[in-house]
């Protein structure tokens, strides 16, 4: 649904899969209500894109992020929350707006950041603008998610089958993002579109969200995104995402912040964690979470429970 700051977030009133999951007040994927910050001893926020939503997973119990929550209230209680901030298509810029305006709220004590594969898509739209306003574009619908319709043609049956082939169909094939983004430039122009746009202004985000954060005392981990190309055209992008996650490494070791070096390591995970190129099953996201739930411990972002904090 529309939003005055963020173009577009999840839609509260909309399913997913067989259940309502999406949170109103904070617009993330959760059926769990979220509870009064003093009643939890420790929260978890974790923002991305669809990866971080867990795309194609009807069930929210199967995402990486909703196991990891459970792997962590086993270690160290039930009060302990993890909270899915991953909404799909957001780019950091995107991220940024949603954290600053609404997650922030949720008063975490460590926030990963599982972003830049969305990035590279401004990337391939011309000349890269700081803003990314060369991709994206302002959703104004008037409360509709359908294309206007041309009230002078709309009897006839050729114009209802060009409008239903063009219109509705691309609708349903292009998503959210054929509202919200400029139509995909050919394959062919990405290499060249790619070579003259890095991961500059994708940095930049990056090191202002990760001082934001830190200067409001949460703990921060950047986490690289989990790519295996299935083509040509995907290895084109696969390369971008490299990129990305190489300035992610960059901005983790300047700013001294915990890097999940583990999940590009090429052995922790395998191609059959994930469905396509890059999100995972149900299976992939037990052993993300597994990852995820190391890194925390390693990076010291969450402390060994003592004795009376195990649950019982």
């Amino acid at each position: 649904m529309e939003h005055h700051y963020l173009n577009y977030t999840l839609n509260p009133d909309v399913q997913y899969g067989d259940a309502k999951q999406f949170d109103g007040a904070f617009r993330i994927r959760r059926k769990e209500a979220i509870r009064p910050r003093l009643a939890v001893k420790s929260r978890i926020l974790i923002l991305g894109g669809s990866t971080t939503f867990g795309e194609g997973l009807p069930r929210e119990e199967d995402t990486w992020v909703y196991q990891l929550e459970q792997l962590v209230r086993a270690r160290y209680g039930a009060d302990y929350d993890v909270i899915n901030g991953g909404v799909l298509g957001y780019t950091i810029a995107e991220n940024f707006i949603h954290y600053v305006t609404l997650l922030t709220n949720l008063q975490p004590d460590v926030v990963l950041l599982y972003t830049g594969i969305n990035d590279v898509h401004p990337c391939l739209f011309g000349r890269l603008v700081s803003d990314y306003s060369n991709y994206r574009r302002p959703w104004r619908s008037g409360a509709s998610v359908l294309p206007a319709v041309n009230r002078t043609w709309a009897w006839l049956y050729p114009y209802r089958y060009y409008f239903l082939t063009t219109k509705i169909l691309r609708l349903e094939i292009d998503g959210i993002g054929g509202l919200v983004s400029f139509p995909y430039p050919s394959p062919d122009k990405w290499a060249n579109e790619l070579e003259i746009n890095g991961a500059g202004a994708y940095g930049t985000y990056l090191e202002n969200l990760v001082r934001l954060i830190g200067a409001q005392d949460p703990g921060v981990g950047i986490v690289p995104h989990y790519f295996r190309s299935r083509g040509e055209g995907e290895s084109v992008f696969g390369k971008a995402v490299e990129e990305h996650n190489r300035k992610n490494r960059e901005i983790a070791s300047r700013l001294s912040v915990p890097f999940a070096e583990a999940v590009t390591d090429g052995k922790t995970l395998v191609p059959e964690d994930i469905y396509d190129d890059c999100h995972f099953t149900k299976l992939g996201g037990r052993h993300m979470a597994q990852v995820m739930l190391e890194f925390l411990r390693t990076s010291h972002l969450l402390s060994e429970p003592t004795r009376a904090d195990l649950p019982n």
